[in-house]
């Protein structure tokens, strides 16, 4: 049994993750308008966006739907809803790597290639990416382990309940 301090600070960090995965959503469509803008140009999220251009929308909806199955699944304690968040990411993530490649092999993107375009050539970036991961997912395991101990205790209580009546 999980203390409730524990219990409240993974669900915060769940519900930060879901709300994450709407700001993805909300940055890969607004970042497809910004083709403009020379700051942007050296992101390698901007850049792999760029990539993609059409695909961004479809991109965006899935980040949206996910981020709202997480946070369904956390509110309504339904372990099934958590998963896709993490298939998504290490989806995203995989392309991600596709695309820095056909990126650096792409003559038409080498001129405004930086130095730290990719995020899986770069040491920190890579950190970065490695942390999310581990956090983002031991956090879904934590919340499915926290949604097993209410349905545990759920049906427990309900199993009280019944043995109570039937005595009556």
């Amino acid at each position: 049994m999980m203390e409730l301090y524990l219990r409240y600070f993974i669900l915060c960090h769940g519900f930060a993750i879901g709300l994450g995965a709407l700001v993805v959503a909300f940055l890969s469509v607004c970042l497809n308008f910004e083709h403009d803008n020379k700051y942007l140009v050296q992101l390698s999220f901007y850049i792999w966006i760029d990539w993609i251009e059409d695909w961004t929308w479809f991109l965006g909806a899935m980040w949206v739907l996910v981020g709202i199955s997480f946070l369904y699944g956390i509110v309504m304690k339904k372990k099934l809803a958590l998963p896709p968040l993490l298939i998504l990411l290490g989806i995203h993530l995989m392309l991600d790597l596709v695309g820095d490649i056909q990126i650096a092999l792409d003559p038409q993107y080498i001129p405004h290639l930086s130095w730290n375009f990719s995020s899986f050539l770069y040491g920190t970036h890579l950190a970065t990416i490695a942390y999310v991961m581990l956090h983002v997912g031991l956090t879904t395991v934590m919340l499915g382990k926290l949604i097993d101990e209410y349905s545990q205790k759920a049906t427990r209580r309900k199993a009280i309940q019944e043995s109570t009546a039937e005595q009556l």
